[in-house]
């Protein structure tokens, strides 16, 4: 699709909230297993291993706006509770 945009995110990240799901999460003074706990009976047939998700607060792996939005609510937080990164860690590339 010509003229398409993509965005790509410097350093190799492939999230752009995965610290910030970190700092939410050690805010509520929860630990990696148990918000995995709380995704697993809120999420139906989403089988997170703990290396997922710990992949997802470093930035490693993707994340849908669903899976962001089962997380946040687990936090009891909505989407307004992330802030966007700063421009020039958004790099933005023409697809070809």
């Amino acid at each position: 699709m010509a003229g398409r945009q993509s965005v790509t995110i410097i350093g190799g990240k492939k999230n752009l909230f995965g610290p910030q799901i970190e700092a939410l999460r050690r805010s509520k003074g929860l630990t990696q297993a148990q918000v995995i706990a709380q995704l697993g009976l809120n999420v139906p047939r989403w089988d997170l291993s703990e290396d997922t998700y710990a992949h997802i607060e470093k930035g490693r792996r993707m994340l849908t706006d669903s899976e962001l939005v089962a997380i946040l609510h687990v936090f009891g937080v909505g989407l307004d509770a992330l802030k966007m990164p700063p421009r020039q860690k958004v790099q933005r590339l023409r697809s070809k």
